[in-house]
């Protein structure tokens, strides 16, 4: 949330239209995918030039986390597939645009955490586990932050609607 509205800030009268022309494609992507299937949809990205049109990938690229392909022929692929080849470069500008306004939200962000980390007494987090942070210039409240006591050597499944929920080792979610 705080990326967002940081990052809507350098867009500026723009970032209206620009997330509106993500969601044009996404959406018309989402639908071809509720049509056909994700695999039919891979295989037909694969077909008009795709280099990573993997179900997973696909999966990722129709969320509201991802703004777009990495690479441009995947993206280029994509708008073939949805009728909208001729705005590619618009979109394109547009999805760069608005990665490049996330990172440097997200770097700003970074910045503003570490100087409230600085700063802090951090003996709540160490007794609780966690410990939340009020973050200045945001306007978006606070952020917490969870003590991270070991981390995994094997790769874990996680459904997508536990994504950014800490969990235990055994992978039960962690409360305090």
């Amino acid at each position: 949330d705080y990326i967002i509205a940081l990052a809507d800030r350098p867009l500026g009268k723009n970032a209206s239209y620009v997330r509106s022309t993500q969601e044009h494609w996404k959406e018309l992507l989402r639908v071809e995918v509720n049509k056909r299937g994700l695999f039919a949809v891979s295989v037909a990205l694969l077909d008009l030039g795709s280099i990573r049109a993997e179900e997973s990938n696909l999966r990722n690229w129709i969320t509201r986390r991802n703004i777009r392909p990495e690479d441009k022929r995947d993206f280029t692929a994509i708008l073939r597939l949805i009728g909208l080849e001729e705005k590619l470069e618009e979109y394109w500008r547009n999805a760069h645009a608005l990665t490049s306004a996330h990172l440097r939200a997200g770097a700003h962000i970074r910045r503003l955490l570490l100087t409230q980390v600085a700063k802090a007494d951090l003996y709540e987090l160490e007794r609780t586990g966690t410990m939340i942070f009020e973050l200045p210039e945001t306007d978006a409240g606070s952020m917490t932050a969870y003590r991270v006591i070991s981390i995994s050597h094997e790769t874990q499944k996680v459904p997508v609607s536990r994504l950014d929920e800490p969990f235990n080792d055994e992978g039960a979610l962690w409360h305090g």
